[in-house]
C-alpha cells in the first residue's frame, strides 16, 4: 500500500510523550493486558493497536491489515 495513513502519522512523537508520563511497557504487563507476547510483542504496539481501533474508528481487521 505504502504511504501514510492516521495511525502512522505523528507515531514517535505520541510516543515519547506517553513516554515520559507512563511506561506502555510497564503498564501493560502490571493491568494483565500484556501477559504473553505472541503478535503483539510490546507495550508501544498494544497502545499502537488501541489507538488505531479506538482513536482512528478501524476495526480489528483493518488495523491488523
Amino acid at each position: 500500500m505504502g504511504g501514510t495513513g492516521p495511525v502512522e502519522e505523528g507515531w514517535a512523537e505520541l510516543l515519547a510523550a506517553v513516554g515520559s508520563a507512563v511506561d506502555p511497557e510497564a503498564s501493560a504487563r502490571a493491568s494483565g493486558a500484556l501477559v504473553r507476547a505472541r503478535e503483539v510483542k510490546d507495550g508501544a504496539t498494544l497502545l499502537r493497536l488501541a489507538l488505531a481501533c479506538g482513536g482512528c474508528g478501524l476495526s480489528l481487521r483493518q488495523t491488523a491489515a
